[in-house]
């Protein structure tokens, strides 16, 4: 374990970017940061397994450059982080991320990398994960992004393990914002969540890079998004399977909860069972414009007394049955 704290001193204001980069570049293992704030003005990059653990509440790392990113993993092996604050102190340009974790070089893949009760803020992107499998999100804040709060793009890892995000909350003040956009690479399980204020809380869009398959969405709370609560889009001509949406909790102003618009075949095995969904006055809770092999079954209704399933032309083999509405089972 390395004592970040030994070669640094408690000075707002410093900037402490040659200090962090040398220990990224020197020290394996644990970095265990002060207990005090450290500002950098450019990217630091880790090309080796690391743990950054903070100390306590006060433990944070500040951007003060708008562009690039702030921490940088670019390692095959897996990254922890825990307890510690990654902010920024500037508005930040598009795509400047707050974290993002990949693989070393234009093959490799990082696999089994965790963050566990992080904070990270105002930033473009707060976390990305570029060709990385298997990993984890616990207990953590993604709070005010102004493009994507948590970006999944995996076209090397089309078939890595189970990623996870649990415990979590999602929340922004910016407009027209995604919490979780979710591009290639499967499974994944999204439990127990609470995102809040954005203009989609979960966006699927297929690419070319890989066929995928096993999203779990289940025990969230999804709530005051401005568009839908999820949107399933199709952007390129794989497909995808085993889609799980169980007992969440959406509340959306927008013009539907759930929206899959994936015209034929390319979205299929759906179970969209258990829900709470709260439309908006005139509003449908579920869209249908693609999509096949859909179960709709066990959810609560309410909100909005139009028709709460849309079945339209690039749909089929969409069964709705048992679910609770204004009027009765549906």
């Amino acid at each position: 374990m390395t004592d970040v704290a030994k070669f640094t001193s408690n000075q707002l204001g410093k900037d402490y970017t040659k200090v962090l980069q040398w220990l990224a570049d020197h020290h394996d293992g644990m970095l265990l940061f002060p207990d005090y704030p450290l500002f950098i003005s450019q990217t630091i990059l880790f090309e080796r397994p690391v743990w950054l653990q903070g100390r306590n509440a006060n433990s944070a790392l500040y951007m003060t450059n708008p562009s690039g990113h702030t921490l940088l993993f670019a390692s095959n092996g897996a990254v922890r982080i825990a307890d510690l604050v990654v902010g920024a102190v500037v508005d930040r340009d598009i795509g400047a991320a707050g974290i993002l974790i990949t693989g070393q070089g234009q093959a490799g893949t990082n696999g089994f990398s965790t963050l566990e009760r992080v904070v990270v803020h105002d930033h473009s992107i707060l976390v990305s994960m570029y060709n990385a499998g298997g990993w984890r999100i616990r207990d953590s804040y993604l709070v005010n992004a102004s493009n994507v709060a948590l970006q999944i793009y995996n076209p090397l890892t089309p078939d890595s393990g189970d990623s996870l995000v649990e415990g979590t909350t999602f929340d922004t003040t910016h407009p027209g914002t995604t919490a979780i956009l979710w591009h290639t690479g499967g499974g994944l399980r999204v439990t127990n969540n609470k995102i809040l204020s954005h203009a989609y809380g979960f966006m699927l869009s297929f690419t070319d890079e890989g066929s995928t398959g096993n999203l779990i969405f289940a025990d969230n709370s999804v709530e005051n998004q401005t568009e839908s609560c999820l949107w399933f889009v199709n952007s390129g001509s794989k497909t995808f399977a085993n889609v799980q949406i169980q007992s969440n909790q959406m509340i959306s102003f927008g013009p539907q909860l759930i929206r899959v618009e994936t015209p034929g075949g390319w979205l299929f095995d759906l179970d969209i069972s258990g829900n709470i969904l709260t439309a908006a006055p005139g509003a449908s809770q579920i869209i249908f414009l693609g999509g096949r092999d859909a179960f709709v079954h066990g959810n609560t209704f309410a909100g909005s007394t139009v028709a709460p399933v849309v079945i339209g032309q690039g749909a089929s083999d969409i069964v709705v049955s048992g679910n609770k509405g204004p009027n009765g089972l549906i």
